[in-house]
């Protein structure tokens, strides 16, 4: 093994989203941000609040979905 090789960076691990950011979630529901924020505040969607962040996780999402 030469030095070089030694230094070379790795691949990038490929990590699925777990969950979605507002904006990605909307998208993929095919609903306003307004009307996601709205789905949010009534507690009619599933969602996981970190700190400041709102993360729409994507399992419960398919489930609710389902429903």
């Amino acid at each position: 093994m030469s030095t070089c090789d030694f230094y070379k960076q790795p691949p990038p691990l490929e990590v699925p989203f777990l969950a979605l950011r507002p904006r990605q979630a909307a998208e993929a529901l095919g609903v306003s941000e307004a009307t996601l924020q709205r789905l949010t505040q009534d507690r009619r969607v599933p969602v996981i609040r970190l700190d400041r962040a709102v993360l729409y996780p994507l399992r419960e999402l398919s489930e609710w979905l389902s429903s």
